[in-house]
């Protein structure tokens, strides 16, 4: 074998050592946390130079807090636009808040996520809810037999229904499924049509304080269900109804077409929105196609496992709603890859509630 010449080294040397440019001034050094004792928070401030998804998620963090902190009269595009057509006064400016959506799969209103969102729910951190069924069937669970739902293995032998590690009893569906159809027949007794919105109020109205749907109805924050017929709470509408017919009655009919509407009205009546989807599927398209309809959201946090390689929306990162037009073109975007059921209690306790305690002191 013979051995590389002076020419062939030098050509190496060359395509390998090439001359580096300077490092921008603004350039962020990566850097860890130097854990000295419990302080939770201060491991969090130094995510966001931690690299990987530890950055995405400090900038999770700081997106959060932008978006709460934002007001109309801050903004001085949006409100000269907003003097110029007289649609509000600067007084009333000072207090045009980001309409932030809150988007999660069912799982995690049947888990402990249930508590944070009740948080942000009981405090007015968000606005609209998007949920599917199994999402309504765990908060109502959940408020009505807490001990049903229990922590349990992966590989348990018991007789309870399983969803991941968590553990629902047999008798849980029974008791949802009954106090549902008391909520039908006085919904039914007023009219014989409802949006999933509105009659997810009405169920809402009567759980405990323990309940999202509960904090929801009370602080006038609609959930929006558009799969409400897939979970407990669809067998219990179908139930109703085939009563309803067996005994010549008209059925209860349930708008999803009105809801729809009123879903889209959310996103283009607001000045300013944000996003915050756990997970993806159909609540993920809701939010996002939602606001689609004005040009995109202005912030946008996405915390979930999907993967982009299959295609699937759950899965797209940012990017891919940006070329649709859901997420407006300038953001800033992020998507943290990760468990939500770990990551989102972070995410509340290091943004959301922060802001709140110091508008409480504002206050």
């Amino acid at each position: 074998m013979s051995s590389p010449d002076a020419g062939d080294m030098a050509g190496a040397v060359e395509a390998v050592l090439v001359p580096s440019n300077e490092l921008p001034e603004d350039a962020t050094v990566v850097t860890g946390p130097i854990v000295k004792g419990k302080d939770l928070g201060e491991v969090l401030d130094s995510y966001h130079t931690t690299g990987y998804q530890a950055t995405h998620f400090g900038i999770a963090i700081a997106e959060v807090e932008a978006m709460l902190k934002w007001r109309l009269c801050d903004d001085q595009i949006l409100l000269n636009t907003a003097r110029a057509n007289g649609s509000v006064t600067d007084e009333e400016a000072k207090h045009i808040k980001a309409k932030v959506f809150l988007g999660l799969t069912s799982s995690l209103l049947l888990g402990g996520v249930r508590e944070s969102v009740k948080y942000l729910a009981k405090n007015s951190l968000i606005q609209v809810i998007v949920t599917p069924g199994g999402g309504i069937d765990g908060d109502v669970v959940r408020s009505l037999a807490p001990d049903l739902v229990t922590i349990g293995t992966y590989n348990s032998t018991t007789s309870n229904s399983k969803q991941g590690n968590i553990e629902i009893h047999p008798s849980a569906k029974d008791i949802v499924i009954k106090h549902v159809t008391t909520i039908l027949e006085k919904c039914y007794s007023e009219s014989n049509t409802w949006t999933p919105s509105a009659f997810v109020a009405a169920l809402g109205k009567t759980l405990n304080e323990s309940s999202v749907l509960y904090w929801c109805s009370k602080n006038s924050i609609p959930v929006y269900c558009p799969s409400i017929i897939d979970g407990w709470v669809g067998d219990a509408i179908h139930a109703f109804n085939e009563n309803l017919i067996d005994n010549n009655k008209s059925p209860l009919k349930i708008d999803l077409i009105a809801d729809v509407k009123n879903m889209n009205c959310e996103a283009t009546k607001a000045k300013y929105t944000g996003m915050v989807i756990l997970g993806g599927g159909i609540v993920k398209h809701h939010i996002c196609n939602a606001n689609l309809m004005r040009n995109g959201a202005n912030h946008s946090i996405f915390l979930g496992t999907g993967q982009e390689f299959d295609g699937s929306d759950a899965g797209a990162r940012p990017d891919e709603a940006v070329s649709w037009g859901k997420i407006r073109p300038g953001t800033r975007p992020v998507k943290v890859y990760g468990d939500a059921s770990f990551l989102f209690p972070l995410l509340v306790a290091k943004a959301f509630v922060p802001y709140q305690q110091q508008q409480l002191k504002k206050n």
